[in-house]
């Protein structure tokens, strides 16, 4: 059950990420066409990607025990 909680918050983050650009590129906050605006993006995701792969580490170490 665990997998599916890290994969239900991934999806969650990418739809709130992505409805945030639509809304920030309709009212003209930036262009898309430049990637040095969304370098911030990177900073963001940095601990996003810790996260999961700690849940990961952690999901592999409780298998090994069940076994």
């Amino acid at each position: 059950m665990n997998k599916y909680k890290v994969i239900y918050y991934v999806v969650a983050i990418a739809l709130l990420v992505s409805v945030c650009l639509l809304i920030g590129t309709n009212l003209g906050w930036f262009d898309l066409y430049y990637s040095d605006q969304f370098t911030w993006a990177y900073f963001a995701l940095i601990p996003v990607v810790d996260w999961i792969e700690k849940k990961s580490k952690g999901l592999e170490g409780v298998r090994g025990e069940e076994s």
